[in-house]
């Protein structure tokens, strides 16, 4: 156990840079020896980090580290009576501070006083503009950065999920075990008896990762799908199984009728109070309450999913990781193998909305983006070539872009968009949820709780966001511009180029290399390629991009397209 400790230290040390992960450990043994009744641990990343980086303190200082308070999260505050109790809210990055300010909402709601919240982060983007500036009142900040360096730390954070095997999940069940084990020998044979590719970017290959995902047969009438994640960590020597059910839009009523029965048959044991899943109009109510019931049932429905494919496989015994459930969710979940069938019938018995009648709510924002990324791509050419990733990598960039401006407008960000209207420009389901699940796993989209109007009725749903990783989508195709250019730029820099010269050099070999690779019009958008030529964007990248270019140096592309911005140097 300490071997394996020692070498996971040595991996985030190493990922992360030995300042950073020092950094790190020390916020995060601030937050548990603090003494407030609650700590709050914002969902997901807050929460991944902490899960994983508290063992290493636990184990680096063993009696020395004296935790305090009682760990939740910005889900589990529903079960919990706040008044007169001392609250400490903490996340790693506040980039405009909506997330915070609807928590302290939230508490304040639940009858905690704002003079008992506070709130510590560990890195604030200072270039980004707060939408509710009296949060700095109750805000602390162990680093301020500009908006270069706060990327920078946060693709390391991410790159530190993947080092050490986290999943980057926080209210999903998941399963796991040692590589070249029993276990993974026959997950192997399952993934080669099923023909499963691995679909794991350079960016996860780079950290000995391999990624599948299977799409079990659903017999789960709330679901819309059931999909099986499967992942590979080489140098963390772990192999997870991530189980999730993605359930159907529900209505409070069959929220609600789904967890009298589950609470009727002793599946669910709340750690606090939650009588209100079992009631449709305190669901209504309090929206809040409404997006951890959604939460909780994704999560039993999950778990059903995830027990049924192990026992199809012969792995019983293979206990999961209950973390969650204790810490995220507020409870337990007992689920006895004779019960599992009795489970699922009596969930079948909620009526849902049938499949395929899914309308999508009208949006105007969505419809502005989605219009802007499909200049000069028709929706035809998009349903002809099946392309999920140039229109979930651009969709994203360009729903971040609209987060900013009605951040600068003070207001909330822009609504998620339904995996229903990304079958409409990539019809492709299995390649549009291996698309969703790559963005997921990388940070650059999150999927998170909101309620659709459908066909004038209220139901609380899943949706997927921009994450705070979404500069990155399209990475790989940009590779091949953004390295040459930077590189121009360290030549105008010594050689005190700059003024239109400058600007009209970068124009010229944005064209000589989009000349030599024709089919790259097609997967950079026209967006894209105006922010390239701003000089905003070697300020703003410049370290984030520099510090992935190992990953990218020895494509022949990007070697070509280093050639061609040398020949303007030397011409």
């Amino acid at each position: 156990m300490k071997q394996q400790m020692d070498r996971e230290i040595e991996n985030l040390a190493r990922e992360m840079g030995s300042a950073l992960f020092a950094d790190l450990v020390d916020f995060d043994m601030e937050i548990s020896e603090s003494q407030f009744n609650y700590k709050i641990l914002m969902g997901r990343r807050f929460f991944v980090l902490h899960t994983g980086l508290l063992p290493i303190a636990l184990s680096s200082y063993k009696n020395e580290l004296k935790v305090s308070g009682c760990f939740v999260t910005n889900l589990s505050i529903a079960l919990h009576d706040f008044k007169d109790k001392r609250i400490l809210i903490v996340d790693d990055t506040l980039l405009h501070g909506r997330a915070i300010k609807k928590i302290v909402t939230d508490l304040m709601e639940c009858g905690c006083r704002k003079e008992n919240i506070r709130v510590k982060i560990y890195l604030r983007n200072t270039d980004a503009n707060i939408i509710d500036q009296s949060l700095m009142e109750l805000t602390d900040f162990k680093r301020k950065e500009n908006t270069d360096m706060w990327r920078f730390a946060s693709s390391k954070i991410v790159d530190a999920f993947m080092e050490s095997g986290w999943p980057y999940m926080f209210y999903l069940p998941y399963y796991e075990t040692e590589l070249h084990s029993a276990e993974d020998d026959t997950i192997s044979s399952f993934l080669q008896d099923q023909h499963l590719q691995d679909h794991a970017i350079k960016t996860q290959k780079r950290h000995g990762i391999s990624s599948y995902l299977y799409h079990d047969a659903n017999n789960l009438g709330l679901c819309r799908e059931i999909l099986i994640r499967i992942y590979e960590y080489e140098r963390a020597d772990r192999l997870l199984v991530l189980p999730y059910a993605y359930l159907k839009p529900l209505t409070y009523s069959q929220i609600a009728d789904s967890f009298q029965f589950l609470v009727k048959e002793d599946v669910i044991c709340f750690h606090g109070n939650g009588d209100f899943v079992q009631d449709a109009e305190a669901l209504k109510e309090n929206k809040l309450k409404a997006q951890y019931a959604y939460s909780l049932l994704t999560y039993v429905t999950s778990l059903l999913a995830g027990n049924s494919f192990l026992r199809q496989h012969g792995m019983e015994d293979w206990e999961r990781n209950t973390i969650v459930e204790t810490t995220s969710l507020g409870c337990d979940i007992v689920l006895s193998e004779d019960a599992e069938g009795r489970i699922v019938a009596g969930l079948n018995r909620i009526s849902t909305i049938g499949e395929g009648t899914y309308s999508l709510e009208e949006n105007s924002d969505i419809n502005e983006v989605i219009d802007s990324l499909l200049q000069g791509r028709s929706q035809s050419v998009m349903q002809q070539e099946k392309d999920v990733d140039y229109f979930l990598d651009h969709y994203l960039k360009l729903s971040s872009k609209r987060d900013e401006q009605l951040a600068e407008q003070n207001k909330e960000r822009m609504r998620g968009i339904e995996v229903e209207r990304v079958y409409q420009y990539a019809p492709n389901r299995n390649a549009a949820w291996e698309k969703i699940q790559e963005v997921i796993d990388t940070g650059r989209g999150t999927i998170a709780i909101a309620f659709n109007i459908i066909n004038g009725t209220t139901y609380v749903d899943s949706l997927l966001y921009a994450g705070e990783q979404n500069h990155a989508c399209n990475e790989e195709n940009l590779a091949e511009l953004v390295y040459p250019l930077l590189q121009y730029e360290m030549y105008c820099k010594e050689k005190e180029v700059s003024g239109s010269k400058k600007a009209d050099m970068k124009c010229q070999i944005i064209e000589d290399i989009m000349g030599q690779n024709p089919g790259l019009r097609e997967r950079i958008s026209a967006q894209e390629i105006e922010e390239l030529k701003k000089e905003s964007f070697e300020r703003e990248y410049s370290s984030y991009y520099f510090d992935k270019y190992s990953m990218f140096r020895e494509r022949p592309e990007v070697q070509r397209g280093m050639r061609i911005e040398k020949g303007y140097e030397f011409g």
